[in-house]
């Protein structure tokens, strides 16, 4: 529609959902999107309090049964002196408890921007969490948008692809952009591997579609239909930890006869790596492994691996930049200095998420790390763990006889 669309300014939504809209494809073209927050609020709740009366009196049974000519009657459920539960107390959920204030019922919520003073004043138990409420309630009413909560939309992702392009673009030396396009369906995965190829990244990694746990055949079939779909490399990622799913050795072996390009791994299962990569250069494959942790580098570079992707780049990156210098060097003395650091480092920052660590460590340095998404949090600026983390920096770079860099930003 909006190739055909030439002369299209914006689209503007009249609600609140663009879960409907290719806003990827509106961006490339750079078209407006726009919605109005809370216009159907009303619409929405009336019809959310009327689904609990037919559901709670049976009227479709009723109505099934007149039809047919019968008439049979059955016992329902009173909304009055029950307990909803309302995930999501934005603009629907409050007009929800609105309407609701008349049927005598006790309502508890959750949403992790609650304002407690409207809550009190609306007579809503906080219940802390989703959990909480399903355990107590006798009605639950889902008022929330469709998001991928703390990760990023698909247009997200593909304006970061862009900007990879614009730095890679504006400096000197060889540049390698592996997009990561791993998203919980093969649809969204393969449009950004697509949006990714448009942009000019030399590859692709995707895990394995997360939140259920899949079949060998099921993961088998969406790599295949990743490396069918577009013309750059595809690289598989080997993260269970957060997609559930842990890679055999005939599993890769059968996705580097289809065409995968290499296998990303974080667990570093020294058994499955080292069969992987001697099995590989046995019979003159070309898969390529790249780790997806700094842990490991030097024994497993011994082994013939030659790429990392490491947290660490995130917030201290000249340790990573020593390490691997000093390896590609075959300066082991230094090498082993900079992998001794690294793994201090690494562990120390395993206090928390790597997420948040990586926020931390940029904050601790002084530079701007931006903020994650709830329900991901950040201590506040005055939290003495930044000045430890910082003091941790300061001692590895000392070890190294690098110099320490620092901003002025502070973590709100």
């Amino acid at each position: 529609m909006f190739a055909a669309a030439d002369r299209l300014k914006l689209v503007h939504m009249n609600g609140t959902g663009l879960d409907g809209i290719d806003i990827a494809a509106a961006t490339r073209r750079g078209i407006s999107i726009a919605n109005v927050s809370g216009a159907n609020k009303n619409a929405v709740a009336e019809l959310t309090i009327a689904l609990m009366l037919i559901a709670g009196r049976r009227v479709h049974e009723h109505i099934e049964l007149a039809q047919d000519g019968n008439w049979r009657r059955h016992a329902g459920h009173e909304i009055g002196g029950s307990t909803v539960g309302i995930i999501g107390l934005g603009n629907i959920g409050r007009r929800v408890v609105e309407l609701l204030a008349g049927f005598g019922v006790t309502i508890v919520g959750f949403d992790p921007n609650l304002d407690p003073s409207w809550a009190r004043a609306s007579r809503v138990e906080s219940a802390g969490s989703a959990e909480a409420v399903f355990r107590r309630a006798d009605w639950i009413v889902l008022t929330v948008p469709l998001t991928p909560g703390p990760l990023m939309s698909v247009a997200e992702r593909v304006s970061i692809y862009q900007n990879a392009r614009n730095v890679a673009d504006a400096t000197t030396g060889e540049r390698v952009l592996l997009a990561h396009v791993g998203a919980i369906d093969t649809g969204a995965t393969i449009e950004l591997a697509k949006e990714a190829e448009r942009i000019g990244v030399d590859g692709v990694a995707a895990v394995p579609p997360f939140y259920y746990k899949h079949s060998d055949a099921v993961i088998l079939q969406f790599y295949r239909d990743l490396i069918d779909a577009v013309d750059v490399p595809v690289y598989a990622y080997n993260n269970p930890a957060t997609s559930r799913y842990t890679f055999s050795l005939p599993v890769v072996r059968e996705l580097a006869s289809y065409g995968l390009r290499g296998l990303k791994d974080s667990p570093l299962n020294v058994g499955f790596l080292s069969s992987v990569v001697y099995e590989n250069r046995i019979h003159g494959g070309n898969l390529e492994i790249v780790l997806g942790t700094s842990t490991g580098w030097l024994p497993l570079h011994h082994m013939g691996i030659n790429a990392a992707i490491a947290g660490m780049n995130n917030w201290a990156p000249e340790v990573m930049t020593e390490l691997f210098a000093a390896t590609f060097a075959q300066d082991w003395p230094r090498a082993e200095k900079a992998y001794i650091v690294m793994l201090d480092l690494s562990r120390k920052m395993h206090f928390t998420d790597s997420t948040i660590a990586s926020h931390m460590g940029l904050y601790a340095r002084g530079f701007d790390g931006g903020y994650p998404r709830k329900p991901m949090l950040l201590p506040t600026s005055d939290d003495p763990k930044y000045g430890t983390i910082r003091a941790w920096i300061e001692d590895g770079f000392k070890t190294l006889e690098s110099p320490f860099t620092s901003g002025s930003s502070v973590a709100r």
